[in-house]
Formats: structure tokens, sequence, C-alpha cells
């Protein structure tokens, strides 16, 4: 049995960052445990006290979309394995974990 090209192409980045999207996603049960979220949110003034993980963690949030909190997470699930895989396997792993936190960075700004 042939593996998926999509599956074949996605490396240790590209399933990391799939994993952490998916691990916070259910830590925060999609957004409804509030005092979850509050910890990962981009909050200016937490930042400036240190707390730097702030600057990507949002990118890492999925909510309930349509009624329902799968969609959201599968969608940008798919798209990141196809775009970010390929990225990995033509790029290397570096070139992505670089494109992911500086984008992740910059949409919270």
């Amino acid at each position: 049995m042939r593996k998926s090209p999509v599956i074949a192409r996605a490396g240790i980045v590209t399933w990391t960052v799939l994993a952490l999207a998916v691990a916070f996603s259910l830590w925060t049960d999609f957004g409804a445990q509030r005092a979850r979220l509050i910890d990962l949110l981009f909050l200016r003034d937490a930042i400036a006290q240190g707390e730097i993980w702030r600057i990507w963690t949002p990118a890492f949030l999925h909510f309930s979309m349509c009624g329902s909190p799968i969609f959201h997470i599968l969608f940008n699930g798919m798209w990141w394995l196809v775009f970010a895989g390929l990225i990995e396997s033509r790029l290397g792993r570096v070139h992505l974990l670089l494109f992911f936190l500086f984008t992740a960075a910059l949409s919270n700004l």
C-alpha cells in the first residue's frame, strides 16, 4: 500500500505544529475554557513582563466554526499538512520553522 504524498512530505516540524494545534485546541476546549485561553492569548502587557510565548501561542488556538469545533482545526490542519509539508520537504525544517514563527508573530500585530 502506497503512502499519500501529502503524508510522505510532512516532516517533524509539520507534525509537531499540527500536534500542538490539536493539543492546545483540546486543552482550551476550543475556546470554551476561558481561564486557559487567557493564558495563551497575545497580551502586550503580559509579553512586556516576560511572557514571550504569547507571541506564538495564538497560532495554535482554534475555535468552534459553523457550529462545530472540529471544522476549524480539521480545515486548517489539512491545509497545514499540504502547505507545510511542501515547504519542509523542499526547503527543510529550519526554513519551515522560521516561516511559522515569523508568520505566527506577524499575525498578532
